[in-house]
């Protein structure tokens, strides 16, 4: 058996800090394998429930005071009630057995409620999230992931009836399988603290039959929801920005100058470029440029010769070539080409023999790989693919066995990852998987002595109809080019409106020259960007020091 316990230090805005911890318990032997999670206020004191204020305020208001409690908020329930927490009079729609139908609090009501207790302490630091709709499997991953990361989700259980805040949680798996064979969650039922199992929590309820969610939606009050859970997440971007809307491309270059950004809106050409600061912000413009619309793909690469653009229009086949000065601007023309349209993809790619380029149809599944010349211009052809259709996301990837090709298919989830030969040619398939569908955004990077993977369900390359929970992971890749172990994941809930959620197409992972990784996130739809520093071991950023 081991254990961890990981050290939370959550800072409020007047400058104190509120210290928590996780306890991740494991033990394994033939048959099982068991995790056991559990929120502490210190290594050795379980989170327990507040006892005392037995002046029952419905089971949202005291909810919210177990939750606030986790923060070191410690407020009397009436105060809750008349200041953050909304209850609704449900009497004149129905009649509750065995409860109070004035003190109902909806889910919306619940989460707003619950950001603004947060908001009074710790300036929107902590981002509240709220799931509906989900499966048992994802509801699980969900609630894992919140007390993993060391805030305990609010559930709306017992047949959407009843509020509960929940402080841990123990999944036993079959060992030789690894399916989930049991699961039990520590549960805060008001002012009492017990174990509930699955169908105690009773989480997953029939919004046709059950009469509380009728009565609801008669009331107007549309988010009640089946399967309703609140999270909350750490999210203090290093920097924000709100743009125009429409940059669809986002790539960071370096020259003898330093770390630039080049940003492009497909739509009517329009490009900056700026240089970016040592502490991973957008400085100063160094070039603006007004093109034709339609540059789909944006690329930069290198070769003795120095920096190139590579820009191509899918919808015509169009591509050109520039030379890149060292102050950041785009130089004189090396190359244009006349293609066949549809070509969605192009990765540049270095092996022992060279450089070369990759190039895919999403529509048709054709593929083109050329050697390219150390002047910046295109080579002689190394090989031709004729594959199925839908591969809509494709990346090279480095580790120290060699190149690896990896390609994904954003409609059915469908992977593959191919060696690459030295000479640029595909080489034999070395992985296969079959996960779910919506994964489009992807970036591979190295921090911390590991190869890692971020991917996100992004919505396509504009992030509309995105994943409604923001779903990213982040993964470990084996030498031998394989996904390994998840070692981070995040629900970036998206931006929604009019039953359409804006999601973060744009993800790229970089490094000023002063140091570190940086996480570039964009929007197309809106033109929001955060940027968030990275750990030292490349992991999104949370609030754990150790």
């Amino acid at each position: 058996m081991t254990t961890v316990v990981k050290h939370l230090k959550l800072d409020r805005k007047d400058g104190s800090s509120v210290d928590r911890y996780v306890k991740i318990t494991e033990r394994r032997d033939s048959r099982i394998h068991e995790r056991s999670i559990e929120l502490m206020t210190t290594p050795q004191t379980s989170f327990d429930p507040e006892r005392q204020d037995t002046g029952y305020q419905g089971c949202g208001v005291k909810t919210a005071q177990n939750f606030g409690r986790w923060f070191d908020i410690n407020y009397s329930q009436s105060h809750l009630r008349r200041h953050y927490i909304e209850t609704t009079d449900m009497e004149k729609y129905i009649d509750l057995p065995g409860g109070d139908a004035k003190t109902f609090t909806t889910p919306a009501e619940l989460e707003k409620g619950l950001r603004e207790l947060l908001d009074t302490r710790f300036d929107r630091r902590y981002k509240m999230v709220r799931h509906t709709g989900a499966s048992k499997s994802s509801t699980l991953a969900k609630i894992e992931h919140y007390l993993l990361h060391g805030f305990p989700p609010v559930a709306l259980a017992k047949n959407g009836n009843h509020w509960v805040t929940i402080a841990g949680m123990k999944l036993v798996y079959n060992a030789t399988d690894g399916s989930l064979s049991d699961v039990t969650f520590t549960v805060f039922d008001n002012g009492s603290e017990a174990e509930w199992s699955w169908s105690k929590l009773h989480f997953w309820f029939s919004d046709g039959k059950d009469v509380l969610a009728a009565a609801a939606r008669l009331a107007g009050y549309t988010s009640y929801i089946q399967g309703t859970l609140i999270g909350c997440r750490y999210d203090m971007p290093q920097k924000e920005y709100d743009w125009s809307s429409g940059w669809s491309n986002a790539e960071f270059f370096s020259t003898k100058e330093g770390l630039f950004l080049f940003l492009l809106k497909e739509g009517n050409g329009t490009v900056h470029i700026h240089r970016m600061e040592s502490n991973g912000s957008v400085g100063s413009s160094v070039a603006e440029y007004d093109w034709s619309g339609g540059w789909s793909t944006v690329k930069l690469f290198s070769t003795s010769a120095g920096l190139f653009l590579f820009l191509m229009k899918k919808r015509n086949g169009t591509v050109h070539i520039h030379r890149m000065n060292d102050n950041g601007t785009v130089g004189s023309s090396v190359a244009e080409y006349d293609w066949s349209d549809g070509w969605s993809s192009a990765e540049f790619f270095s092996t022992k023999e060279g450089l070369f380029l990759f190039l895919l149809k999403e529509g048709n599944g054709i593929v083109h790989i050329h050697r390219m010349n150390s002047n910046g211009t295109l080579g002689a052809s190394v090989g031709k693919h004729d594959w199925s259709g839908g591969w809509s996301t494709v990346k090279l990837f480095s580790t120290k066995d060699g190149v690896f090709l990896f390609l994904l298919k954003e409609g059915n989830g469908m992977v593959h990852i191919h060696r690459m030969n030295d000479n640029g040619t595909v080489g034999s398939q070395i992985a296969g998987y079959d996960w779910t569908s919506g994964w489009g955004s992807c970036e591979f990077y190295s921090a911390g002595g590991k190869n890692l993977m971020l991917i996100h369900k992004s919505g396509g390359k504009h992030g509309l109809l995105g994943d409604a929970d923001g779903l990213a992971r982040l993964h470990e890749i084996n030498d031998n080019g394989t996904v390994g172990a998840m070692v981070d994941d995040a629900y970036w809930m998206s931006r929604h409106a009019a039953m359409i959620h804006f999601s973060w197409p744009v993800l790229r992972v970089f490094s000023p020259v002063s140091g570190g990784h940086y996480l570039f996130q964009l929007r197309p739809t809106d033109g929001k960007v955060e940027i968030h520093r990275l750990t030292h071991e490349g992991l999104l950023p949370s609030c754990f020091v150790d």
